[in-house]
């Protein structure tokens, strides 16, 4: 008996092995691509609040020295009673000056 010989075609196989690792790989690429925006977006976003930390922190220190100066100094709160209060002495005069807008 003469045994049956068959050819095996795998060209086939390795065309859809082919296929499927070309997909895998695009997967993976988006997800990357996608993952690497978001990475750069949190950077942007984290940089932006550690300014705004910096800032925050800087006027904390100012307002602590005010209050610090409130506490203690007397000039400073009527000089700061003027300022922002608008006080003024018994006695004083208060001028107002407007400004005109030449048009």
């Amino acid at each position: 008996m003469a045994a049956d010989t068959r050819r095996v075609d795998f060209t086939k196989k390795h065309k859809w092995i082919t296929i499927l690792i070309v997909f895998v790989m695009l997967y993976f690429s988006t997800v990357f691509y996608r993952q690497q925006q978001s990475l750069d977006r949190l950077a942007l976003e984290a940089a932006q609040l550690e300014a705004e930390l910096q800032r925050l922190e800087r006027e904390s220190k100012l307002m602590e020295q005010q209050v610090e100066h409130l506490a203690d100094d007397m000039l400073y709160i009527e000089n700061f009673a003027r300022r922002e209060l608008g006080l003024v002495r018994d006695g004083e005069r208060v001028y107002i000056v407007s400004q005109r807008n030449n048009d």
